[in-house]
Parts: C-alpha cells; structure tokens; sequence
C-alpha cells in the first residue's frame, strides 16, 4: 500500500513501456519490452539503473545473427558458381561495450529511440549486402583476377600467386591502401634471403604484408607458373593489368581470395 512504493513501480514500468528499435542491414528490430523489464533494478539511492551486462547479451544475439566478421561467406564466383570463402579481416561487428551504454542510457531517457547501433570493422551496408557488387576477385585455382564495379566487370587478368611454400591467404579481405613506386621489403624463406624489391603500384590487402602489385620480372603469367615461381604470397600481375586495376579500384574495395 506504500504510496513511494507504487511511484517506483509505476517509474520503472514507464521506463519498461519505451520503444527501442535498431535498424540493422534492411531489418527494424524492436527490443523486447518484457526484456527490458528484467534488466531494471533500482540502484543504492532509490534511482533506476540497467543492467548493462544483460543489454549486452541481448545484442550478442544481434551480432550473432547479422555481424560478418570471422564468418564463412557464401560468394558467387565468375567462373566456379557458388563457392564458400572463408573469413578474412573484411567484415564488421556490433560495438559491444560501447552499444551496451548507449542501450542502456536509451532505457533510462524513458523515450522512444530509432536508431543504428554502433559497428566496428569494415563492410556494413544498410541494405544488407556485405561484399556488395564492386570488389576484387581472385580465383587461384585458375590464376584469374578480375574487378567488378557496380556489378560490372571492368577488367580481368592472368596473375601468379603465392608458391606453395608461401600460399596466398584465403579469405575476404579489403584494400586499406595505395601506394605507387614502393619498396616492398622482407624476407624469402624459399630463398634464405632478405629483399628489398621496388614496384610501380603496391595495394595492400592484409595485415601480414600480402598485397597486389606489378610484377615485370614474372616471365610468364600462365596459370601454372605459381608452382615453381610463385610469390611470397603476394599477388603478381601483370604491370599494364596492374596500372589499369590501380586506376580503377579505390581504398576499402574488398578483395576477395579463394
């Protein structure tokens, strides 16, 4: 019968009653009101607090079900149909510690909030699609690279992959940057030897020093000549094809490997 006790109960239920909806690739998600309920408390001083940790269990269902990053992707490839591709470090995630905040001071405003939650990583398209129709394909079963845009192939061409002992990795991964007349430097393990070899356009894809660039001393491009002079993993084309593909590919481009 305590009138304090029923203000505090009728606070909390209007704080329970808030619409919450997150836009998220194409789909309006509205979070469970009866969810909410279970997340309020009260805190030491008689105010409203949310439990931040069950916010960010609910939105692990949310990344679960629509973030890409570390996710095997379906890819529909020029020459080989539908072919699974394994994850790279293309891809994004859901904020977790910082969107579970911002659930939270959504709860405790007591208004109705629609909004995107906040992503980390690359690729997110409103509209639902990840790798999207512009992008850099590598086929190395067929030594083939091709670059769509828009959905339109605008170029394609022979190219030599990594040797077997220093494979190209396998995966989606992005362009994170351009750079023309580098030096690409490292280390042949094949050869036991430091190098330090000059390129007229280098692009790099990966975090471990894998890229695309020109490569004049390749004397053939023929789909078998990885086997025996194949790359430290890096993705040789042709210099002409490789000035065309710089003109025309733009930083975050994803590329993908399989």
């Amino acid at each position: 019968e305590s009138d304090e006790l029923k203000q505090v109960v009728e606070k909390l239920q209007s704080l329970a009653d808030v619409t919450i909806t997150y836009t998220l690739m194409g789909d309006e998600i509205v979070v469970p009101k009866e969810q909410i309920a279970t997340w309020l408390s009260l805190d030491n001083n008689g105010e409203p607090t949310v439990s931040v940790e069950a916010a960010k269990a609910y939105l692990q269902t949310l990344h679960d079900k629509y973030a890409t990053y570390e996710k095997t992707r379906t890819f529909k490839s020029t020459n080989r149909g539908e072919v699974q591709v394994p994850p790279g470090e293309y891809g994004w995630s859901l904020a977790m510690e910082a969107e579970s905040q911002n659930l939270a001071g959504y709860i405790l405003a007591g208004e109705d909030v629609k909004t995107t939650p906040e992503i980390l990583g690359s690729g997110y398209h409103e509209d639902g699609t990840d790798i999207g129709n512009t992008y850099v394909e590598v086929d190395l079963q067929s030594q083939m690279m091709y670059f769509y845009k828009n959905g339109e192939r605008l170029m394609e061409t022979p190219i030599v992959s990594g040797h077997t002992t220093t494979p190209t990795p396998v995966g989606v991964f992005y362009a994170w940057n351009k750079e023309e007349d580098a030096e690409l430097v490292g280390y042949n393990p094949r050869r036991g030897n430091e190098y330090a070899q000059p390129v007229n356009y280098w692009i790099p894809v990966d975090w471990t020093g894998v890229g695309i660039h020109d490569a004049g001393w390749q004397s053939s491009f023929a789909s078998d000549q990885w086997v025996n002079n194949g790359s430290n993993g890096c993705i040789n084309t042709p210099p002409g094809a490789m000035e065309k593909l710089f003109s025309l590919m733009e930083v975050g481009t994803p590329v993908v490997f399989f």
